[in-house]
């Protein structure tokens, strides 16, 4: 993958960075390459990326969990600073009267034992495969619906819409 994965000591730099504010939010480019497309024998010519929708909330949590990050910073990082930097801040990431009801709610003791079998992807495979995480959303809200419980959708159709971005101002 690309960047490639860093020391223990750069992993500890980017963990101090985000937990004082300045890692601004945390995302995945979820590269969901199957096996057989990152095999090649010339790496130049793989795609590059890793897979990282399926893990990357447990992963953020299991930051808080371990005392790296604040768990009020989770929100910030996976909620509120990306709807501000995408232009949706005047209707998501945040609790506040006349913003969407997007909630996430959390059980921060519960783990998820990352396996090939909790991938949803395509990729079926985690950089985080074989680690157990703490911290795992349990209900998830979409604009005042429930859409999934216990990491399972419970609603017969997608619900998401396309959102303009606000203008700058």
């Amino acid at each position: 993958m690309l960047p490639p994965l860093r020391s223990k000591a750069d992993v500890t730099a980017a963990q101090a960075a985000t937990a004082s504010g300045v890692v601004d939010f945390v995302g995945s480019d979820h590269a969901p390459h199957a096996l057989a497309e990152k095999a090649a024998a010339d790496p130049w010519s793989c795609p590059s990326g890793t897979p990282g929708l399926d893990t990357l909330a447990a992963a953020v949590l299991d930051l808080a969990a371990g005392g790296i990050i604040a768990y009020v910073r989770v929100a910030v990082l996976l909620a509120e600073r990306p709807a501000q930097a995408f232009g949706l801040g005047d209707r998501k990431g945040r609790i506040t009267v006349g913003l969407d009801a997007d909630l996430v709610l959390v059980d921060p003791e519960a783990t998820l034992r990352v396996t090939p079998e909790v991938i949803r992807s395509r990729a079926g495979r985690s950089p985080f495969e074989g680690m157990t995480l703490r911290g795992r959303p349990v209900l998830t809200v979409l604009r005042g619906e429930v859409i999934a419980e216990d990491g399972k959708i419970v609603v017969d159709r997608p619900r998401g819409r396309f959102l303009r971005r606000a203008r700058a101002s």
